[in-house]
């Protein structure tokens, strides 16, 4: 009986803007790394984050209120029913990032601005490598000489440490490169205060830096080199595609 595969070929240069930024602040070496985790999708299911993300942009959009709320948020996720094992294990492990955000909240450093969820689905073409941008929150203000201003929120979390200040920083960079002539910034201004990686674990709010301009011109020239090396980046070891 043949085994069953373990991964799925994703033929076309694609990736998520957080792979992108995990590309951008990796080595040489785990550069290829990074384009074949990309280019071979496991098929084992892998714990998400997804209701978190979705609870906590949810109470932010609300206004960030009683940190209550986030506590209670966290025992519903917990208290749901898992038919197997590994729903258990994604519940608590939803359940924590909640917890750990809930902990950190009240020091956020996040200018004052509303707040919204992204609307649709967005891919940026980066010469040749389609990359999925979804940031958990759009914010968007009004500066003193009356200028529309608009942003976007990433959170990032991984379990008992800090997200990694360069892929934040690249992160917080693409979200003003590609707001500056976004169809989605409808007339506003991308501002780097409002372009934000935020640690859900140590707290810390990564605005886009003053080098953004470049950061962003990198990663163009990186979408290009990684689609010409993605043909030749060969599957993992012991790897059965599907």
């Amino acid at each position: 009986m043949p085994e069953s595969p373990t991964h799925r070929l994703q033929a076309k240069p694609s990736m998520r803007a957080q792979d992108l930024a995990e590309y951008m602040a990796a080595s040489d070496v785990a550069k290829r790394t990074v384009i074949q985790k990309c280019k071979f999708r496991p098929l084992a299911r892998l714990v998400q984050h997804k209701e978190a993300r979705a609870s906590i942009g949810h109470w932010m959009r609300q206004g960030a209120g009683d940190s209550d709320a986030l506590t209670a948020e966290a025992a519903r996720i917990r208290r749901k029913i898992a038919d197997t094992d590994f729903e258990a294990e994604v519940n608590e492990h939803n359940a924590g990032y909640v917890e750990a955000f809930r902990d950190i909240c009240d020091q956020l450093a996040i200018p004052a601005c509303d707040m919204e969820a992204l609307a649709g689905k967005v891919s940026i073409n980066m010469n040749g490598l389609d990359v999925r941008y979804a940031p958990d929150l759009i914010l968007k203000n009004t500066n003193r000489n009356n200028v529309a201003k608009i942003g976007a929120m990433f959170l990032l979390y991984s379990k008992g440490k800090s997200a990694s200040t360069e892929e934040a920083l690249y992160l917080s960079a693409l979200s003003y490169g590609y707001l500056e002539d976004a169809p989605i910034n409808n007339g506003c201004e991308s501002d780097k205060a409002l372009c934000i990686s935020v640690c859900a674990y140590s707290g810390t709010v990564h605005p886009a830096p003053g080098n953004s301009k470049r950061r962003f011109s990198n990663m163009m020239a990186a979408g290009a080199t990684i689609s010409d090396l993605w043909p030749a980046i060969p599957a993992p070891k012991n790897a059965r595609l599907a």
